[in-house]
């Protein structure tokens, strides 16, 4: 049996083993007992220094494994731990198998170990496979399968010792970079890998594990066979990156959770174990970028998914309450931005099944139940049943049972016992509910920690009840409310959006008691949030546009009434370039910013959104302990963030209101005149150089305003247009001119001489006064009284006073103006391009369509006059909705060109109207020609509604605007005044032939 080197003979040894490598592929047990004998023979014929002795060890040793597979004996493991020890012992230096037999002894000592929970065999075995991948070849199969050995021993040891060995990831990573790409256990190596540095994650924080993570998963969900591994990857990922959006603020990583956990669960079939995960995550990932970004295509895509995958969950899946409470928090944001009530109806629904869960959880039921309120109450303010108010009282008083004495769920109830209390006052008008609703919120801000961000939510909520309140009981509610909103405003860990909108309130408050000190501070709060929310914040619809708007101007009439005139235009100009900004996406601060400093714009972001985002489902008081620390660290780090960036020279000033002194230099051509209207108080911030004064209109009220607005927009009556310019003239431009006549001594009290230089004047209307046809303001009487605007003055508008400031300053090359470009949007206006041909023969005409926009856009951005003959059009409550239509009637809107560089220093539109919505008030930042002088054109003119014989006008204002054989568009204005003045002469009384045409621009 044995040769005289002492090896056995090769028959009876390859047969053994061939055995055994049979048995080991198969679990056929079947010839184990003689294997094993015939093993055994062999070892005793083999002296103890044979050169086969070692590997005839081992391998009786791994029949003595497979003997203990078979019968579950301890003693049988024990024996091959023996016999691989044996080998070990045997082995020579250079025995090739040498790692194969330190594997084989770190696995069976792991398996005895984990039996018997014995630390010290566990930590054996962990040095064995330690000692197997040292002796095998970097990137071999062998290495790798050793380091996992390694990983299993180590977070047995740490689950025995309570404390997970920090090894294990390090381990795994490295056999996840060495792994070969051939190697068959690659894929799933690497889902294990990136699934362990999740984990690891949660308990370190090491975002380096996280980046990681994603990446290994990522490749393990595109190199994994579709299937249960794969769907098992992709549900990781998910998890992984919603886990790095918390920490980076990306709301990428949301949209991408958002494809992946898609692509995941539309794979999956009916009971499939991986798919409650999948959706709860699908979910969470949908509405946290809702949240985060108030964009809403990630959250369709969520809910058609949710729709077609919750009936294939299995019924006694113990994760089907959280999908359907997940799938419910969903369908609530997705009727907030489409308000179709079936989503909320579908919301309530998917609450109350959650709720109705078998074996839920006290802690997910009380979630459900809070959810189904919140629907119910959401859903009486829409229709009004008070069948959802009975509803809501229920569900509540189940909460009530479930929720324990103190803490967050707690505090949640009371918040829903207010809210709902609030609506039964809205309904019945009784004090009982407002009592309620009172007592409740306080109980709440009572029971929570100072620093809770939460705070700032509920001192709205009571602010609003208060205020209702305050009729009764006006001095102790007001100071009550001012104090809390005032804690409230000042709170750094809240969201910034409701820091304003607790700012805004306590100066609603201060304002109602005429208390213009205090009404003044806390709108200048409101203000210094602004740019917070407007720049980091989710792009508004119209209706928060139009709130923006009213903050900014009831900001700037209870300044005026605190005395601070000067203040009030740095208020006025800061508010509406960031909301100009906002709404249209044109270059600012914030971009300049990108632009100079890109990694610190970038860590301002992500540190804001995450400042401002606020998970709703933070109910464990340990969990809430630390989302409130991790508030507070990003409070600081934001605040470190600003005073780093205002350390550099461009930015000193960065959020800042920008200073008057600066402002004021858009007057040293004459006064700028900033038009504000507000329920406490409308005024003229009257702007000269080095100056401010104002000027309190008070029949320029909000109603009034309204009014007249709608009878210019939606009239096409010369009475009509001469009524609201009159009305105009005696509440707005005659006290202004007043004014201006006691400073300017004259100058604007009369006509000027004959062929002396007409003074100039530049408008800025603001909100309700945007429409207000201020250039065109007169007295309804003949010509030459001297009782109007264009008889006094040649009138420009502005959108802001930096507008007119830039435009003063921005030159352009005269050889520029020998190139007019037409952009043809009206095949109505088709002798408009011909006009100009005749007069500059190089002039270009590009047809504005869907499929050539690009192109127009492009041409846009090259030097040269534009003449736009188009339609532009606008919402009358909405800036952003502005827009020039083609030809094909698609539409080229403002916030596309305000993001292009414009060179041009001229720019004409030829048609014009606003259209009025019922029921929607008309209140804009600024009418789309001012808009258009924003976006970067130096001169823009045309009509600001319909008017009859365009090309007339067209052709009168460009042949006085005709330099030999140019276009020069630096005496615009003047030509602009001249015609009109000219149009008015021929028809006093018929406005609409003269007063629409505005000139914007320096």
């Amino acid at each position: 049996m044995i040769d005289p080197a002492g090896r056995p003979q090769p028959a009876n040894y390859e047969a053994a083993i061939a055995a055994l490598q049979h048995m080991v592929r198969s679990r056929d047990l079947a010839g184990l007992p003689e294997t094993t004998e015939a093993l055994s023979r062999i070892v005793e014929t083999i002296p103890p220094n044979g050169a086969q002795r070692a590997s005839a060890v081992n391998n009786l040793g791994n029949a003595m494994h497979l003997w203990f597979e078979a019968t579950g004996r301890s003693a049988d493991l024990r024996e091959a731990i023996r016999h691989y020890r044996e080998a070990l012992d045997s082995a020579r230096r250079n025995d090739p198998q040498l790692s194969l037999y330190w594997s084989n002894l770190s696995l069976a000592l792991l398996k005895l170990g984990r039996r018997g929970q014995r630390l010290e065999l566990i930590d054996e075995a962990a040095e064995a496979a330690r000692q197997s991948a040292q002796l095998s070849p970097r990137g071999s199969h062998s290495r790798i399968a050793a380091l996992l050995q390694l990983v299993d021993a180590l977070r047995l040891r740490g689950k025995l010792a309570g404390a997970e060995d920090d090894e294990v990831v390090a381990v795994l990573r490295e056999a996840a970079v060495e792994a070969p790409v051939d190697l068959p256990e690659r894929p799933m190596l690497l889902l294990r890998v990136g699934t362990s540095l999740v984990n690891q994650f949660r308990r370190d924080n090491d975002v380096d594990n996280l980046d990681a993570a994603v990446q290994l998963l990522y490749e393990a969900a595109e190199v994994l066979p579709a299937g249960q591994h794969a769907r098992l990857a992709l549900s990781r990922l998910g998890l992984a990156l919603r886990l790095r959006f918390d920490e980076d603020g990306d709301p990428e990583d949301l949209r991408y959770a958002v494809d992946v956990l898609c692509r995941g669960a539309a794979d999956t079939s009916r009971g499939d174990e991986n798919l409650a995960t999948l959706l709860f995550h699908l979910a969470g990932a949908a509405v946290e970028h809702f949240d985060c970004t108030g964009g809403h295509s990630a959250l369709d895509r969520a809910v058609e998914m949710l729709y077609r995958s919750v009936s294939r969950l299995r019924a006694d899946d113990r994760r089907r309450a959280s999908v359907l409470l997940s799938f419910s928090e969903l369908l609530h944001r997705r009727f907030g931005t489409s308000l179709d009530p079936t989503m909320l109806d579908a919301a309530a629904e998917f609450a109350d099944k959650a709720a109705a869960c078998a074996d839920v959880l006290d802690e997910d039921r009380g979630s459900a139940l809070r959810a189904l309120a919140s629907c119910l109450i959401h859903r009486f303010e829409l229709a009004g049943s008070t069948d959802d108010l009975d509803r809501a009282a229920v569900a509540l008083d189940e909460l009530d049972r479930l929720a324990p004495a103190d803490g967050p769920v707690r505090w949640g109830y009371w918040m829903q016992r207010g809210q709902l209390a609030m609506r039964e006052h809205e309904q019945s008008h009784g004090k009982n509910g407002l009592n309620t609703a009172i007592a409740m919120y306080r109980r709440v801000l009572d029971a929570m920690p100072e620093e809770d961000p939460e705070r700032a939510a509920v001192a709205v909520e009571l602010g609003n009840a208060l205020q209702r309140q305050s009729k009764h009981n006006r001095r102790r509610t007001y100071r009550l409310a001012y104090t809390l909103l005032h804690e409230a405003a000042e709170l750094r860990t809240a969201p910034a959006g409701t820091r304003m909108r607790a700012a805004t309130l306590a100066g609603h408050f201060a304002a109602e008691a005429s208390r213009w000190d205090e009404a003044a501070a806390m709108f200048k709060a409101a203000m210094a949030l602004l740019p917070l929310v407007s720049r980091f914040g989710p792009a508004p619809d119209a209706v928060q546009r139009y709130e923006l708007t009213t903050m900014v101007a009831d900001a700037v009439a209870c300044v005026v009434r605190d005395g601070a005139p000067k203040q009030a235009v740095e208020l006025l100009e800061h508010g509406r370039c960031l909301l100009l900004a906002q709404a249209l996406g044109n270059r600012d601060e914030q971009t300049e910013l990108a632009d100079e400093l890109p990694a610190l714009a970038t860590d301002l972001r992500r540190v804001r959104r995450l400042l401002d985002y606020l998970p709703d489902n933070v109910v464990g008081a340990a969990t809430r302990r630390k989302a409130m620390e991790r508030q507070r660290d990003l409070a600081e780090r934001w605040t470190a963030l600003v005073a780093e960036v205002r350390t550099h020279p461009a930015f000193e000033h960065y959020l800042e209101p920008p200073a008057f002194e600066q402002l004021s230099g858009a007057a040293a051509d004459g006064p700028v005149v900033l038009v504000n209207v507000s329920a406490y108080g409308s005024d003229a911030l009257l702007v000269t150089a080095g100056e401010a004064v104002g000027l309190s209109l008070p029949s320029l009220d909000i109603r009034n305003t309204a009014k007249y607005t709608r009878l210019l927009l939606e009239s096409s009556s010369a009475a009509h247009i001469r009524e609201v310019l009159d009305w105009i003239w005696q509440s707005v431009a005659d006290p202004v001119f007043n004014v201006l006549n006691y400073y300017y001594v004259t100058t604007y009290g009369a006509p000027p001489p004959e062929n002396q230089p007409w003074p100039r004047i530049w408008w800025c209307p603001t909100g309700p006064a945007a429409f207000l046809p201020l250039h065109a303001a007169g007295s309804d009487g003949p010509p030459g009284t001297g009782l109007s605007v264009l008889e006094r003055t040649v009138p420009s508008y502005t959108p802001t006073l930096q507008s007119l400031l830039h435009a003063r300053e921005a030159e352009f090359p005269i050889e520029q103006r020998r190139d007019p470009r037409v952009v043809l949007g009206n095949r109505a206006a088709h002798t408009e391009p011909r006009l100009l041909a005749q007069r500059w023969p190089s002039t270009k005409v590009l047809e504005l369509t869907e499929s050539a926009r690009p192109t127009v856009l492009t041409a846009l951005t090259e030097p040269g006059p534009v003449h736009f003959a188009c339609q532009g059009t606008q919402r009358a409550h909405d800036c952003a909705s502005g827009r020039l239509i083609g030809t094909d009637g698609s539409p080229m809107f403002i916030g596309e060109i305000a993001q292009l560089r414009i060179p041009s220093e001229f720019a004409y539109v030829s048609a014009n109207e606003v259209t009025v919505e019922q029921g929607i008030p008309p209140d804009a930042i600024a009418q789309l020609l001012p808009l258009l002088q924003h976006a970067g054109f130096k001169h823009v003119v045309g009509p600001l509604w319909p008017v009859q014989d365009g090309a007339a006008i067209i052709d009168a204002l460009y042949t006085d605007m005709d330099d030999d054989g140019a276009l020069d568009p630096s005496g615009a204005a003047v030509a602009v005044h001249r015609v009109v003045r000219a149009l008015r002469q021929q028809h006093p009384h018929d406005p609409r032939l003269w007063a629409a045409h505005i000139h914007v621009g320096p």
